[in-house]
This record gives C-alpha cells, structure tokens and sequence, in this order.
C-alpha cells in the first residue's frame, strides 16, 4: 500500500523463500528513483541431515552421529539436543545437548534397545528431529551369552545318550 509519503511492502506468512532483494521504483512527472532492500527471512532451521549413524554401542554408551541440516534457517545452529527411547517405556528422554556433528549418550540400560532423535537448534528455535530408523540394543559387542535351555533327553543306551 501507498500514501502520497510512504510505501509499504506487507508479506503475510512469510517463509524463507521469501528473502531476497526487494526494489522500489518511484515515478512521477519529473524522473524516477529506485532504493533497495535485502530481506532476510529467519525461521527454525531444517532436521538434521541423515542418516543419524549409531557406533560404538555397549551396555552402556552408545555414539550418535548426524549432518547439519540443509537450512539454518538464517540464523547460525547454536546446538542440538539429544533424545533416546527406551522401546518398553514409549516416552523420548533428555540424553543431552552437543555444539558438534557427534554426542556419546550415556546411562544405557544394558539389554535394552533404544531409538535415538536429533533437533538442531538456533535463535527462532527447534528443527524437527532425524531419527534411528531402526531400534539399537545396548550391550557390548561380544556380549556374554544366554545361558543355555535344560536339554531334553531323547533317547538313551548302554553307551549312549541322545539329547536335544
């Protein structure tokens, strides 16, 4: 809208692709004159760019790695917050924050299995979040074995016996 001192440039429900360089060209009976702005439209950045990678797990630990999102959303990622799911309880908990592209979550319950989610975070607020695609159990790589089942006496002989 225009006055005959002023001009405005309303973008309701502006999104990022909205930024950019905007011009204004005034004309009247004795010339023209043209002023430009840069527009910078901030909002939360993208999730984190997967695959969210799970390494080495054991009954305890496990480490998560991820790539930064395609758009920080105009603004610099100050960090990401870290959450795991213990698969028997449903519920995401708190695991921790990191400045970087990596984070060891710790208290692990050993034998249990976990899904791992990923938001990264800047000024105007939290991305949605990269997630395991697949649940992790927590147990070491070569973790003891179950103990064996009572075995079934099948047959038997003066010399022999045969079990399952």
């Amino acid at each position: 809208s225009t006055t005959s001192t002023e001009a405005y440039l309303d973008i309701p429900f502006s999104v990022r692709s909205d930024s950019g360089t905007y011009s204004l060209t005034l004309v009247n009976e004795l010339g023209s004159v043209t002023a430009s702005a840069h527009v910078s439209v901030l909002d939360r950045p993208s999730a984190p760019k997967g695959p969210l990678i799970v390494s080495d797990v054991t009954k305890e630990n496990a480490r998560i790695t991820w790539k930064p999102p395609d758009d920080d959303g105009g603004s610099p990622v100050l960090h990401y917050i870290i959450e795991k799911m213990d698969i028997s309880r449903g519920t995401w908990s708190d695991a921790g924050m990191s400045p970087g592209l990596n984070h060891l979550v710790e208290r692990l319950v050993h034998k249990k299995e976990y899904h791992f989610r990923v938001k990264a975070v800047n000024a105007m607020g939290e991305s949605e979040p990269l997630e395991t695609t697949k649940g992790v159990i927590a147990q070491n790589e070569f973790d003891e074995p179950e103990a064996p089942e009572r075995p079934n006496v099948m047959d038997w002989g003066e010399d022999f016996v045969e079990i399952e």
